[in-house]
């Protein structure tokens, strides 16, 4: 029984049944041939010094190239016409000969990037950063290879892949529910849309009685959730060992937050959907480290950013020289500071909840037939999908967006979907994801601070050094 097939089970199973199957379903993944050996040779890895290191990641760089060109129509074209043979590749320099892939180049040339030895394989999307979500494929082995790193990480301050329960604060389907159990990966995943005062007591409840030793999931999420325990006096039973950050920014001032509430680390990874780079913070600050094992990253300087990257882990669809649109800068000793793309504006519930771009991305075929789309407010509880297509819409598919919005968002939002011919962009023509036009704090003066309210809050106190600190991000893995 594959991970995919556990998965689908997991949505009809009752948490008390869940809760019996736990350690049978657990041992699918942590006994899995493919998890155990990625995870022995991160181990081996970390041993070798860096010139070992830096030749068994070449060696990987070429076995995926000579792997796409026999495979893949895509990059046998590619090679030829560039004069680029991948059987006398020698060096990370000769990469730049290679043409960057692009996103457009992703989607029209789809088919022709499978390969055509990988029949295992699902298909993936990313959250669409620039308003319109890129699909991919991905190859099923490369679920297992994802989480050996994630947990390899996350071992390092104390998780045991084996037994370490979570408690995880998501955006996935919960149906009305605040938290679902999901014994696969021993977490129990807790609603984001609806945390608030009023109910803070059952989060806690849930989480105590899961027993939760470490604490997963978005940073606005988490910190609000601080927030709540610390205005109500309230403490978790069981002491949290560390916090993993994922998906959206995260400011110093939920850092701060969040260590401070738990006592512990609070720790983020950089990834995307793709599966084509990994990072992984270090030390204290949100610096990063690139995974010389998950892929190979270049910086090539562009408009919309410098980061490169070639996968390691999905054979089905190779990534090479893949062009993100995020932004890395070295601090040196191969460490950097990455900048992202996404805003860290937020959506507002009935209640107050915050709501994120993040959490409400889309990572199905909902927008099979949408070529972008804008979320927009302006009355708390109320908000307004936008979306644009190359052909008119019928209302069946508009309905299909507004139902799975609800399902994310819960009964906390009222969703509007509707068509437009174009979406709003900033002055430098960049899309912005969240058009929030809430008057949060009255009179109308700081309305168009919304988006930024912790960069605001250091601007009015004089703290002006955390200004850089609050454009750090993590990103989604899987």
């Amino acid at each position: 029984m594959g991970i995919a097939l556990l998965k689908k089970m997991n949505n009809f199973l009752p948490d008390p049944v869940k809760a019996a199957a736990a350690p049978l379903i657990r041992s699918r993944l942590v006994k899995n041939v493919i998890f155990i050996e990625q995870y022995r040779e991160l181990d081996d890895a970390a041993l070798l010094n860096e010139s070992e290191l830096e030749d068994l990641q070449l060696k990987k760089l070429k076995s995926v190239l000579i792997h796409a060109y026999e495979h893949t129509v895509y990059y046998r074209n590619l090679f030829n016409q560039t004069n680029f043979d991948p059987y006398r590749f020698e060096s990370f320099e000769e990469l730049s000969s290679i043409p960057l892939l692009t996103k457009e180049l992703i989607e029209s040339n789809f088919e022709d990037i499978q390969a055509d030895d990988v029949l295992d394989s699902y298909v993936g999307e990313t959250g669409g950063s620039t308003g319109k979500p890129l699909r991919v494929l991905l190859e099923r082995a490369s679920i297992y290879k994802e989480k050996a790193f994630i947990y390899h990480f996350w071992a390092k301050y104390g998780y045991d892949y084996k037994k370490s329960r979570v408690a995880t604060f998501r955006g996935v389907d919960f149906n009305g529910k605040i938290t679902k159990i999901n014994p696969l990966y021993s977490e129990i995943i807790l609603n984001p849309f609806i945390l608030a005062e009023k109910n803070v007591d059952i989060y806690v409840s849930k989480i105590n009685r899961f027993g939760a030793e470490f604490v997963h999931g978005y940073p606005s999420a988490i910190s609000n959730f601080c927030r709540l325990l610390n205005k109500n006096n309230i403490k978790l039973k069981k002491p949290v060992k560390a916090v993993f950050l994922i998906s959206e920014s995260c400011s110093a001032d939920q850092k701060r937050i969040i260590e401070n509430t738990f006592s512990c680390p609070a720790v983020a990874f950089y990834g995307h959907t793709e599966r084509a780079v990994f990072a992984e913070q270090c030390g204290t600050d949100l610096l990063y480290k690139f995974n010389s094992l998950y892929g190979y990253t270049e910086f090539v300087e562009r408009e919309e950013g410098n980061i490169v990257c070639t996968g390691f882990l999905n054979t089905k669809f190779p990534l090479i020289r893949y062009a993100l649109d995020d932004q890395a800068i070295e601090t040196g000793n191969h460490i950097y500071q990455i900048e992202g793309h996404h805003t860290g504006a937020y959506l507002y519930g009935s209640g107050g909840e915050q709501i994120t771009q993040t959490a409400i991305n889309f990572h199905d075929d909902t927008f099979l037939q949408v070529e972008g789309y804008q979320f927009y407010q302006d009355k708390k509880g109320y908000a307004e999908c936008r979306v644009i297509s190359n052909t008119a819409l019928p209302d069946s598919d508009l309905e299909k967006i507004r139902h799975k919005l609800e399902e994310k968002t819960g009964s906390g939002l009222v969703w509007n979907v509707t068509q437009v011919q174009k979406l709003e962009l900033t002055g430098r023509g960049k899309l912005k994801m969240i058009i929030q036009k809430l008057d949060i704090w009255g009179g109308g003066g700081y309305r168009r601070l919304i988006a930024a309210p912790v960069t605001f809050l250091n601007c009015i106190t004089g703290d002006f050094s955390l200004l850089q600190s609050s454009r750090r991000w993590q990103h989604e893995c899987y």
